[in-house]
């Protein structure tokens, strides 16, 4: 007998044929999907004793979000408009106005802001701004993967190095009062490998750890100023620290030239690697990525995407695999992969100066089975296929702005958003069944990102930062 029986929805299996089954069904035992076809075969043969009525549903794969930053979820805007500010407030306070409670309310309110918006497994940095990383200690990143393994969703938390100069200055307030430290190269790789050994593949494989080092550029600061050798061994050290473990290794923020000189001069690209943003690529560097199977996750909605391009068409074309991501959620991107397929969808349209780009099965399949592809996992997330983890999810198409009820992935590509999202499961277990969530205190958990977010103003005196900033009314740029 089937644990949950879902049946009557529309189902966009994204399985190897791309089937959509109208009034369909889907069985599910433990943590996987035991069957998948037209209700009337699968009720015939898979009795359960919960059913979950989809009529006017449609049954999607759950999405994936392929980039994302820890902490960002309790700094959205501050000091935003700017160039720069927001970046330079992140790094300061990640490194110096945090504490253990802030990281693990931070993944409650990302986690949450996730699974309601219908993602059940997304990449997380383990910090950001200029890649400011909180790996100075493991407790930071255990009471973040503790929050992420209550709410029940999968992530993949990438650990490593900050960006230089070494050492770092970062505080610590375990004790209610400040005590400052500086960090070296090191010791972040001492700290990640601590919590590979802690929490890869913890919370029954829905956690998993990946490393990520700095992007180099030798041209730019503050890589310029340091030799060679000590690019190329920093570099090697946290690549393999991801071969030790056989771990996905990642980066954050390539562009023109960086890409080739990662392959080159640092040899540390194939297929476990995953690079995000990837903007103004060059020929070369596409053929780079093909030829190594190395993994591009694409931002759309980012800021990142403001001076040049993801080449995505080409990549594809190529033979790339691109995965979707959000960069969320700061300073004002969200984890509505609904609004980043959207998104990548018109600008690559734009771009091109053509609407035959990027059509939406396409784009739907960057935020599933791609992704999937992406991180390692094709085989058991990404596509509802029997014998895959049971993760999916209902979006409610008995709304205006998605009727009529025909041409469902163009619907769901074009015109859905994350609030249509009403059930989420993961790992057979429901998460979120008429968009109430069933395993934790949706409330509890804004109320606790709240004062966790004005303690931390408050120790590092930014209450300033969220007034609205000068140019924000009448013009049509912020003064630089």
């Amino acid at each position: 007998m089937a644990d949950i029986l879902i049946t009557g929805g529309t189902i966009i299996t994204m399985d190897p044929n791309r089937r959509v089954i109208d009034d369909g069904a889907i069985a599910l035992e433990a943590d996987r999907i035991v069957a998948v076809g037209p209700r009337e075969e699968v009720e015939l043969s898979h009795k359960s004793d919960r059913v979950i009525d989809a009529a006017k549903n449609v049954i999607l794969p759950g999405l994936i979000d392929g980039h994302g930053h820890a902490g960002h979820a309790l700094m959205k805007t501050i000091g935003h408009g700017p160039a720069g500010m927001w970046g330079d407030i992140v790094d300061y306070v990640y490194a110096e106005g945090t504490d253990e409670e802030f990281w693990y309310a931070d993944a409650l309110l990302s986690s949450v802001d996730r699974l309601k918006n219908g993602t059940t497994c997304g990449v997380t940095y383990f910090g950001g701004g200029t890649m400011i990383m909180r790996t100075d200690k493991p407790v930071y990143a255990d009471n973040h993967c503790d929050a992420v393994n209550q709410v029940g969703v999968r992530e993949f938390i990438a650990v490593g190095p900050s960006n230089p100069p070494y050492p770092r200055k970062y505080v610590s307030w375990s004790s209610g009062a400040s005590e400052s430290e500086m960090v070296g190269f090191d010791q972040y790789l001492k700290t990640s490998e601590e919590i590979i050994n802690t929490w890869h593949d913890k919370g029954s494989g829905r956690i998993q750890v990946s490393i990520m080092s700095p992007v180099i550029n030798p041209s730019r600061a503050p890589y310029k100023d340091m030799s060679a050798k000590d690019i190329k061994d920093q570099s090697k050290r946290a690549r393999d620290l991801a071969y030790k473990y056989d771990l996905i290794f990642t980066q954050d923020g390539h562009d023109t030239g960086t890409v080739e000189f990662a392959h080159r001069e640092l040899e540390i690209l194939g297929p476990k690697c995953l690079l995000s943003h990837s903007t103004g690529l060059t020929e070369e560097e596409i053929n780079i990525c093909s030829e190594t199977d190395t993994k591009i996750a694409h931002n759309p909605s980012s800021g990142n995407s403001y001076p040049s391009r993801c080449p995505v068409p080409e990549l594809l074309d190529s033979g790339v695999t691109v995965a979707l991501g959000s960069d969320g959620s700061g300073p004002d991107m969200n984890y509505d992969m609904f609004r980043h397929m959207y998104v990548c969808m018109r600008q690559h349209r734009g771009e091109q100066r053509d609407g035959t780009y990027m059509p939406p099965g396409k784009v739907l399949e960057m935020a599933t089975i791609d992704a999937a592809h992406a991180l390692g996992l094709e085989d058991q997330i990404g596509s509802l296929e029997v014998g895959k983890k049971a993760d999916l999810i209902l979006i409610d198409m008995n709304k205006p702005h998605l009727y009529p009820l025909n041409m469902p992935v163009h619907r769901v590509v074009g015109f859905a958003n994350g609030q249509d999202v009403d059930t989420v499961i993961v790992d057979g277990q429901v998460l979120m069944r008429n968009r109430i969530l069933t395993v934790i205190d949706e409330q509890a958990v804004l109320e606790r990102s709240q004062n966790v977010t004005e303690l931390m103003l408050k120790r590092t005196g930014l209450h300033s930062k969220l007034e609205i900033q000068p140019g924000f009314w009448g013009s049509s740029k912020y003064p630089v």
